[in-house]
């Protein structure tokens, strides 16, 4: 799994459905390598309800949104 990310620019506005989809990314993806390891299935749930409600929040169907978080 390869990810990137992209630091904000100091002049941007603070998101808190993009903290709350770090967050879940950051303790899920923990989990998930855990999961692999004993090779089990992981499980996204958080990340993908944390994704969703940060498009319910922007605009459901965002391009860009979808396009960066997947």
């Amino acid at each position: 799994m390869l990810m990137e990310s992209h630091v904000p620019r100091a002049d941007s506005r603070f998101v808190p459905e993009a903290a709350r989809f770090a967050e879940a990314l950051e303790t899920d993806t923990s989990k998930a390598a855990v999961a692999l390891r004993e090779h089990r299935n992981p499980d996204w749930g958080r990340v993908e309800e944390a994704l969703h409600a940060w498009e319910d929040a922007v605009g459901n169907g965002s391009p860009f949104l979808r396009r960066e978080a997947t």
